[in-house]
């Protein structure tokens, strides 16, 4: 079934209920040609989240040598839950967090990609790089004279923005066994889903200078000998997998 050119784009802006992040979003959004819906997101105070008990601190701290926050579980089980959802609808859908910003002209971007969705499970929106040396483009196509298609050489941070597909939210999920790495790093590895990240030239979104509701994200204070050697020989086993899995095609 084709999406891209027929069907009414679906997006959905991840927030805290009553956060006051959203007046900033209302404002961005209602200036642009975008329809938009909240979805409320999952915090760690909400009766609903019971999806704390697919993290397992004690896996990730031997693979990355800390231990998620109770906030950046929530904040997996937000984006796990707009997964199910875009299965439950049947569409593909537009996920932004609300720190989102947008350049000029990124809401005709973000359809123009959206089309995309006949052929590609997964495009990113936002990217922040990952490595002190920045990521290089590779074309894939022209979509019009100020839009590129292609993707990263290496896995970049962040979910400010993203589009995907409901064979990717099956993948997604069904590599969500359990929540061991943040969800933005989770995404970036395809030996874990079988889903490639695509992304444009230039992307439409980027993270806004706003307070992070995540806090501070890793404490790898007092990691032992033990700890350090095992992260050590993760790491080898990612790039190695990373090596064989990223856009070998």
């Amino acid at each position: 079934m084709m999406f891209g050119e027929t069907t009414v784009m679906k997006t959905f802006v991840i927030s805290l209920k009553n956060s006051p992040r959203r007046e900033r979003v209302v404002n961005l959004l209602n200036s642009t040609s975008l329809e938009y819906e909240f979805f409320d997101a999952i915090s760690i105070n909400d009766p609903k989240f019971h999806l704390y008990d697919k993290s397992n601190p004690m896996k990730t701290y031997f693979r990355k040598g800390f231990v998620l926050k109770a906030t950046e579980v929530a904040c997996f089980a937000s984006h796990y839950a707009l997964w199910e959802r875009c299965i439950e609808i049947g569409q593909p859908i537009v996920i932004l967090e609300d720190n989102i910003g947008l350049v000029e002209g990124g809401d005709e971007y973000i359809k123009s990609l959206y089309k995309r969705t006949d052929i590609y499970d997964y495009l990113k929106l936002s990217s922040i790089p990952n490595h002190s040396a920045p990521p290089i483009f590779h074309e894939i196509e022209r979509i019009n004279e100020s839009l590129l298609f292609g993707y990263n050489n290496q896995e970049t941070a962040g979910t400010t923005g993203y589009i995907i597909t409901v064979k990717a939210a099956r993948a997604f999920i069904q590599g969500a066994t359990e929540f061991i790495d943040p969800v933005d790093n989770y995404l970036e590895k395809p030996w874990l889903h079988g889903i490639q990240v695509y992304s444009s030239l230039p992307e439409p979104c980027y993270r806004e200078n706003v307070v992070s509701e995540i806090g501070q994200r890793k404490d790898k204070s007092n990691r032992s000998t033990l700890i350090r050697i095992s992260k050590e020989i993760y790491r080898t086993y990612e790039l190695f997998k990373r090596k064989r899995s990223w856009h070998t095609s």
